[in-house]
């Protein structure tokens, strides 16, 4: 499993903003594995992973999933991704000038899949 925090400019929200991706890796058993049948080493994925986007409460951010849930190792047993952000206590919502609703319905997944294999 790799953990990803990342920090990009929004266009939606005019500002930077965080984000962790729980991206499914080899893990060591399967490298070992791998390493003793004389395997070629690839980290490219056969296909996309399924991606599931998670939303923290009030008072939390784009860490509060992986520092207090086992999200990862949820992730790394259905081989899937995990994006959290952190929407600023706004509700996700349009709150005055920032529009979460559309940075996390069109934004946010076009930035993800445009740079992990989702």
């Amino acid at each position: 499993m790799a953990k990803i925090n990342c920090n990009f400019i929004s266009y939606t929200l005019m500002r930077a903003v965080d984000i962790t991706v729980v991206v499914p890796s080899p893990t060591f058993p399967e490298s070992s594995a791998r390493a003793t049948a004389k395997e070629p080493c690839a980290h490219t994925p056969s296909e996309p992973y399924p991606v599931l986007y998670l939303l923290h409460g009030t008072g939390n951010n784009h860490t509060a999933w992986t520092a207090y849930t086992n999200v990862e190792m949820y992730a790394e047993e259905r081989n899937i991704a995990i994006v959290n952000i952190s929407a600023e206590n706004k509700a996700y919502v349009l709150d005055g000038d920032d529009d979460f609703f559309t940075f996390v319905a069109d934004e946010l997944p076009d930035f993800v899949t445009g740079m992990f294999p989702i």
